[in-house]
């Protein structure tokens, strides 16, 4: 008896689509053949079953040979960005004019836009006018060569890619065969972002968040979909630090501007994000958002052509890097409580947010040091996660330098950070009046040392052999090391919270304090210098504000002492610890160096 039987006596099975059972209702009756209603045709911005320009309207041409008109929606990020990264990799043509089409107002079913540009009219769009723009230089060229027009955001970025192509590492020449998969893998991950979009956009951010009234069915349809995209890029994330692999592609800037938003801030609004369950359901991928949110390249292509939201930079039109440096700095200034501290969004304290930023120099007491920490965990967790738990001949080396690492640099700065609040800062509070919850904070360093000494141990039995035999304690590894983040993380929270508190509530001056920092930095001694210093200088130039950053090093910091860090202590921490530490997310073994140092070149201790 099949389904359209007549004589069938028992139910049939409701018809299914991909795998989902279709729901009956009596909401909604489809009438025999579809007529379009005029009522909702009318707003400017409204979709309608025709094509075609609704409207005379000419796009304007600025002076550079790339013309983008689009709207920081996430497909038009996507090129912004990109084009921003273009700019950051030194390829110098790929200076661009970028005039917002506001699609809320209609202005993309404009003539000029729909004939010239996409008959689609979607954002964004780009004209070419390079080869104009030479020809215009020749007048005596008697061939009319009009600009290329590019539509649909993947199509931009590949265009972009191929007009670039040798100037930049974005997506690879079809050479070896290595690259010709990792040509392959960038187009394969667009393509999938293009089809999936969709899903997450139409699907689940009209029936979730714009729609009026709320239909159960449609949202767990594309909800199901949306959890489904964000569990496969949560288990590419979990083998490799980027999309498709350790290289950063024009796949992640693809991927970022849709799903890496959503899972961050919920891209519509927050309530998305915590439907989705994200942090907790997807941590690779709020992992790798993070990773793609700090690229200054990504700041700066977020804000181009976005008009809307008191959270976020604004800028309108772009017609030179000057533009976005005075949007990102009137949104700094705008946000007087916490710009002159430090740039929220690159901050990753969880003690501190939009709605708590730090405003006060107790503050920053502790987040220099730990806004280093945590920077050094974040970066741990990438390459623990991505370093195979067997070892195959080519892997040895990378586990022999990330446990080197562990052993000659992570698990000694650590310890050395708690030793210094133990036995220096934390008596300096006390002996001033100062309330804090000494003994829990020391049973709490007690476990943590603990915990890193059981990492330490497994690291320093992987170096000693060399990687051979350490199946077992990479894998251990893959467990400790994140526990013992989420557990440190949260102990420098807990401090973040109570001891800006009591400094405020005993009164001590930023001159006191300072004071109590230059015996920090003695403390450290040479080994400090070498790793301490830099860590701490690099991590603020992430987090800080140029003007925390200038009084930073002005008051804490001796001349000399800063001009050795830059010289010397500087690039010795990038080609060494941290070169050890990113080794298992590097395609090929880095050589360590170092600059010679004499101690006789320190300045003298202050009295």
């Amino acid at each position: 008896m099949g389904f359209c039987d007549p004589k069938t006596t028992v139910d049939p099975e409701p018809p299914q689509e991909d795998g989902m059972v279709v729901m009956d209702t009596d909401a909604y009756s489809p009438p025999r053949v579809w007529t379009f209603d005029e009522t909702l045709g009318k707003a400017p911005s409204a979709n309608r079953p025709t094509a075609g320009p609704r409207f005379e309207k000419e796009l304007p041409v600025g002076k550079h040979g790339l013309q983008l008109y689009s709207m920081a929606t996430p497909n038009g990020q996507k090129v912004a960005i990109f084009l921003e990264e273009l700019l950051a990799a030194g390829v110098k043509e790929a200076e661009y004019d970028a005039w917002k089409i506001d699609i809320t107002k209609g202005d993309q079913f404009g003539s000029d836009y729909v004939n010239n540009i996409n008959p689609n009219s979607k954002i964004p769009g780009l004209l070419d006018y390079t080869k104009v723009k030479k020809q215009a230089n020749k007048s005596t060229s008697a061939v009319v060569i009009k600009p290329i027009q590019v539509f649909e955001s993947n199509s931009i970025l590949l265009y972009l890619a191929e007009k670039f192509q040798g100037k930049h590492a974005f997506i690879p020449k079809a050479g070896t065969p290595n690259q010709q998969q990792l040509r392959a893998d960038v187009i394969n991950w667009m393509i999938w972002q293009s089809s999936s979009a969709p899903f997450l956009g139409g699907g689940l951010g009209h029936f979730f968040v714009m729609a009026k009234e709320k239909q159960e069915y449609p949202i767990n349809r594309f909800t199901t979909e949306v959890k489904r995209q964000l569990d496969v890029l949560n288990h590419q994330l979990g083998k490799h630090r980027y999309i498709c692999g350790n290289t950063y592609t024009m796949a992640d800037i693809a991927i970022f501007t849709w799903h890496g938003q959503v899972v961050l801030d919920g891209l519509y609004n927050p309530t998305v994000k915590v439907f989705l369950n994200a942090e907790k359901a997807y941590p690779n991928v709020v992992r790798w958002a993070k990773l793609i949110q700090k690229r200054p390249a990504v700041v700066r292509g977020l804000c181009v052509n976005r008009t809307w939201g008191s959270l976020k930079p604004q800028l309108k039109e772009r017609h030179s890097a000057e533009d976005i440096d005075k949007a990102l700095a009137a949104f700094r200034s705008q946000k007087k409580t916490n710009v002159s501290l430090c740039k929220l969004d690159t901050l990753t304290s969880d003690a501190f947010s939009n709605k708590k930023p730090p405003t006060h120099w107790t503050d920053t007491v502790l987040l220099v040091p730990h806004e280093w920490l945590r920077h050094e965990m974040a970066e741990a967790e990438v390459s623990i996660a991505v370093l195979p738990e067997k070892l195959g001949w080519g892997d040895l080396w990378k586990a022999v330098y990330f446990c080197q690492w562990i052993v000659d640099y992570f698990a000694k700065v650590v310890l050395l950070h708690h030793q210094n609040e133990e036995v220096i800062y934390f008596p300096f509070m006390l002996d001033n009046g100062c309330k804090i919850p000494e003994e829990k904070t020391a049973a709490d360093h007690v476990t943590l040392m603990a915990e890193l000494a059981a990492i330490e141990s497994l690291a320093a039995a992987v170096v000693k052999d060399e990687g051979w035999w350490s199946t077992d304690r990479i894998k251990e590894l893959k467990v400790k090391i994140p526990a013992f983040v989420k557990n440190m993380k949260a102990h420098l929270k807990e401090e973040e919270e109570f001891i800006p508190k009591a400094l405020k509530e005993a009164g001590i001056s930023v001159e006191q304090n300072a004071q109590c920092m230059q015996k920090l930095y003695q403390a450290g001694g040479i080994f400090g210098l070498h790793a301490e210093l830099p860590g701490v200088l690099v991590s603020l130039k992430i987090w800080a504000s140029d003007e925390f950053y200038k009084d930073f090093v002005a008051n804490e910091i001796p001349p000399p002492l800063l001009a050795l860090a830059k010289d010397i202590f500087i690039p010795n921490y990038k080609t060494k610890f941290q070169a050890m530490r990113d080794a298992p997310t590097m395609e090929e073994k880095p050589e360590l160096t170092e600059v010679p140092f004499d101690p006789s070149m320190l300045p003298p201790p202050p009295p």
